[in-house]
């Protein structure tokens, strides 16, 4: 029960139907080699959220085609903020992981991870990475920063791979915070 893919494609639910039904699986998507080691393991148990979580209940009814419950309850743990401007919802981005997540759930600002569906635009992974650092890790006389291309990167960042590199034994999605910046080395 996967939330659909963002991008193209449910590869993960192909192979997932390709492994319960073989034969129609190699039918429909063609003669490839499903390993006989291969299995399907059904998880039952959710640990991320409460039971009684919103989160769970719309992701359960998104799967089903549904509309999402959005009550914006002051008790609840799913919200929707509506805003026709581009600006303001980067602004409220930043409110969320600065002042109302931390106040009503105790999560510290740097334990927040934010999502973005696009890289350009004002609510893009590059403007929010530029005013959530603004935000939670300013300029500072005592804190080192180096420029690489269009980007600032300060010690403190939190920062994610987002290319595998194999020699270094470090993948796409790995993350991490800058603890120090070489002085010499400008990449």
């Amino acid at each position: 029960d996967q939330l659909p893919s963002v991008g193209a494609g449910n590869v993960l639910k192909d192979v997932i139907a390709a492994l319960e039904d073989r034969d129609a699986a190699i039918e429909r998507l063609g003669d490839w080699r499903l390993s006989s080691q291969s299995a399907v393991i059904r998880l039952q148990t959710i640990f991320r959220q409460a039971a009684g979580s919103y989160i769970i209940t719309n992701a359960h009814r998104i799967n089903a085609g549904e509309m999402p419950v959005i009550d914006n309850d002051t008790e609840g743990d799913f919200f929707v903020f509506r805003t026709e401007q581009p600006e303001r919802a980067a602004e409220l981005c930043v409110e969320l992981v600065t002042e109302r997540i931390p106040r009503r759930f105790g999560i510290a600002p740097e334990e927040i991870q934010v999502l973005a569906p696009m890289h350009r635009g004002v609510v893009g992974v590059a403007a929010l990475n530029d005013a959530l650092q603004k935000a939670l890790n300013p300029p500072a006389a005592n804190r080192a920063e180096r420029s690489i291309g269009n980007r600032i990167y300060r010690v403190g960042d939190r920062v994610m791979q987002v290319r595998n590199n194999y020699d270094k034994d470090v993948y796409n999605g790995d993350m991490g915070r800058i603890t120090a910046l070489d002085p010499i080395m400008h990449q």
